[in-house]
This record gives C-alpha cells, sequence and structure tokens, in this order.
C-alpha cells in the first residue's frame, strides 16, 4: 500500500492527481479505493482538499419504524396502523421532537474537464467529526444515511 501512497505524493501537479484517481473511478480498476479505505483524510489532502472549507449540507434523521414505535410504547402490534405509518413522515418528527439527528456536508474536489470528486462528512456540534464517503463510494450527490430533510 505504501507504494500507491508514494505514487500518488510523486505527481507534483494536484490536477494530475484528481485526474489520476477520477480516470481510476471511471475505468473500474480502482486501483487506488483500498487506499482511499485506509485513509481517506490523507487521499482527500492530497487532492487539495481542506477541511475548514467544508459545509454542512443536509441534516438526516434516522429511520423510525413502526416496529420500534411499538416497542418504546409498549403496545401491540396494530396491522392497521402499522399500513399507515409514514416512515419518512415519523422519523423526521422523531429526529425535531429528540433533536437526534445528524449532519453531513459533500465537499466536491474539482479538476480540469469538469472533474468532480466527491468526499462526505459527518458533522459534530458544527465542526467536520469523520469523513464518512470518498469518490469510491459517494456520488456527487452523497449517500443516504436515513431520511434527508433541513432543519
Amino acid at each position: 500500500m505504501e507504494d500507491l501512497w508514494q505514487s500518488l505524493e510523486q505527481i507534483e501537479d494536484i490536477n494530475d492527481r484528481i485526474k489520476l484517481i477520477y480516470d481510476d473511478i471511471k475505468s473500474g480498476r480502482n486501483k487506488f479505493k483500498e487506499i482511499t479505505i485506509e485513509n481517506p483524510f490523507k487521499l482527500f489532502r492530497l487532492l487539495g482538499g481542506d477541511t475548514s472549507d467544508v459545509e454542512v449540507t443536509g441534516n438526516w434523521a434516522i429511520e423510525y419504524t413502526y416496529e420500534e414505535y411499538i416497542d418504546e410504547n409498549g403496545l401491540d402490534f396494530d396491522a392497521g396502523e402499522a399500513d399507515q405509518w409514514d416512515l419518512e413522515e415519523m422519523s423526521i418528527e422523531r429526529a425535531d421532537e429528540t433533536g437526534h439527528y445528524y449532519q453531513t456536508g459533500l465537499f466536491l474536489i474539482i479538476g480540469a474537464g469538469n472533474i468532480k470528486l466527491p468526499f462526505e462528512f459527518d458533522f459534530c456540534e458544527g465542526h467536520v467529526d469523520a469523513l464518512i464517503g470518498n469518490p469510491y463510494d459517494t456520488d456527487e450527490d452523497g449517500n443516504t444515511h436515513g431520511i434527508y430533510y433541513y432543519n
């Protein structure tokens, strides 16, 4: 793996690095995928990314199922209620009531020729907490982590 990192680090022009990763993904070779899994922050920095430029782009409510609802409230299963359960609406309502949701930010590394490499971040108390998506597993719109909504 160290050889892969070194091959990227030896490329001085950031645009050339961006194109190399983009071509690797588009071709399906995925030669650099394993190093991205190992250390996504390092790849982000090698491609010119800066976490101080990442902003919150969405709120995500954790799915709140009918089964969780009846379990928490000690209720018996009701097929009629189960059929009427609106997962999205109830998940968002619960997130608003409890304040239990999470925030993500999507940052696009832009290269020549309209190349876009998305990196997705998790936020904690308004600050970048973790890199949760990289160009090998995230598209330009981000991944789905539950029910997307604006708070």
